[in-house]
């Protein structure tokens, strides 16, 4: 230390596991600090200015791979951040504008490949989020605005067909929304308003056939539903209010409906132009990080 009791030139200090050293000017860190791990592999290595991080933060673990890079601007995080996984592996990307998510957002499957994909604003999820599968493929899409989920969104199956679709308005279903078979073909078909089940709602069997169809009113069962066994030989009625039942249902045989031969029925639509894998593992739209429905 100096006259003024401020430290001055090189310095070791031991903080914890690990041992610093760098040079400090009247008091305050200045240039390049490092840390090494007890076995004397590098640790850490970080610029500073005034006293502040100020620049490139490099992170090593035991073994000498890298865990993190990062950059500071005045002790606050600024610019890229690249994370890795044991090994050296990259398993993740964000940026950050003054310590605040800005920018660019990504993680990694063990693959190696893309597992999600999007750009934050001022701390936000803000446009377009992919999500992927382990090889690569497309597994959902969702729209981001201000954070919130906005806009259209689809899900895949792992074979790259859709699995369902429809539309957010403010993290909740809106309007119309359709769910697939793996084959591509129209599961399920009906409207939403304000993340409840409204309106007509139609079930089908893979061959297009429609299986079951009521309607709800703000999401609950309304009124009278008919639905097909299995084989189509019985059929179901059931009157609903509320969401609750009314009366006993009534149940009788029947001929089978004929299978559909028009390409343009609900069944035979297939999947959209654009093809890669699967969405989560739900059958319904969830989107990662929103309400489940």
């Amino acid at each position: 230390m100096d006259g003024s009791g401020l430290k001055q030139g090189l310095w070791v200090e031991n903080l914890g596991p690990t041992k610093w050293m760098g040079q400090y000017v009247n008091g305050k860190k200045e240039g390049i600090w490092v840390s090494h791990h007890s076995n004397g592999i590098l640790d850490e290595l970080i610029t500073y200015k005034n006293g502040l991080k100020n620049g490139a933060d490099y992170n090593v673990d035991e073994n000498g791979y890298y865990h993190s890079e990062k950059g500071y601007v005045n002790d606050t995080l600024n610019g890229l951040e690249v994370q890795f996984s044991p090994g050296g592996r990259i398993n993740g990307e964000e940026t950050y504008k003054m310590g605040i998510l800005d920018g660019i957002y990504m993680t990694y499957a063990n693959s190696g490949m893309v597992a999600q994909e999007g750009t934050f604003k001022m701390g936000k999820k803000e446009g377009d989020y992919k999500w992927y599968y382990n090889d690569g493929k497309i597994a959902s899409k969702y729209h981001y605005i201000k954070g919130v989920l906005n806009g259209p969104f689809e899900n895949y199956y792992e074979n790259g067909n859709i699995l369902s679709k429809g539309t957010h308005k403010n993290d909740d279903y809106d309007g119309t929304y359709t769910e697939f078979y793996e084959s591509g073909k129209v599961k399920k078909m009906g409207q939403y308003k304000d993340g409840k089940e409204t309106g007509e709602w139609k079930e089908y069997a893979e061959d297009g056939r429609v299986q079951a169809q009521g309607a709800y009113a703000d999401g609950k069962k309304n009124g009278e539903w008919k639905e097909y066994t299995e084989d189509f030989l019985q059929l179901t009625t059931t009157k609903y209010s509320n969401g609750n039942v009314v009366g006993s249902p009534s149940e009788k045989g029947v001929k089978a409906p004929a299978i559909p031969t028009d390409n343009s029925a609900p069944g035979k639509v297939g999947p959209p132009a654009e093809t890669g894998n699967t969405a989560p593992n739900t059958s319904t739209s969830t989107a990662p990080g929103s309400t489940t429905k």
